[in-house]
């Protein structure tokens, strides 16, 4: 287990917690992890790698404790607020990835794999090309087809909000 340790703390330090901070929230995963699913036979351990969940367990207890911290300290004791902003930015950001995926989804199956393969695989036009057998310019309709429809049905969505 001590394996995980630093790098534990490398990914808790990003969230404001000091190196103390990180011993402690480490060792309080590991209690959650065996009190939740080594000593209870019952609830079957999940099947992401045990590190991944390890740090979510960690995360979470972590963002628990700065909302608490926060509520406690009134907002005028709070001279450097940074992990707190970090933390909301960092669910803002997931939110708004989840709403994306969930419009990205709604489309259809030619439109998915031709946005996929230009903006995530960052594959040129001739690349796509050849790859799906249909001319350039053919592609470049519809990649702005697809892009205006995804762009209207972000728009309709109000949990995502362009800027």
């Amino acid at each position: 287990m001590d394996e995980f340790r630093p790098k534990f703390i490398r990914v808790l330090k990003k969230y404001g917690a000091t190196d103390t901070d990180g011993q402690e929230y480490f060792q309080i995963s590991l209690k959650a992890v065996v009190e939740h699913f080594i000593l209870d036979k019952n609830k079957a351990v999940p099947d992401s790698k045990f590190f991944n969940y390890l740090t979510t367990i960690g995360l979470n207890q972590w963002r628990t404790y700065c909302k608490q911290k926060g509520r406690e300290i009134s907002s005028d004791e709070l001279p450097d607020t940074t992990f707190e902003s970090t933390i909301l930015e960092d669910m803002m950001r997931k939110e708004k990835h989840a709403a994306f995926m969930q419009q990205f989804r709604g489309l259809n199956k030619g439109c998915q794999d031709l946005l996929w393969k230009k903006i995530v695989e960052e594959m040129n036009y001739k690349e796509i090309a050849n790859h799906l057998n249909k001319s350039e310019q053919y592609l470049r309709v519809q990649l702005n087809r697809c892009k205006k429809y995804l762009i209207n049905s972000l728009s309709s969505d109000n949990s995502f909000q362009f800027k």
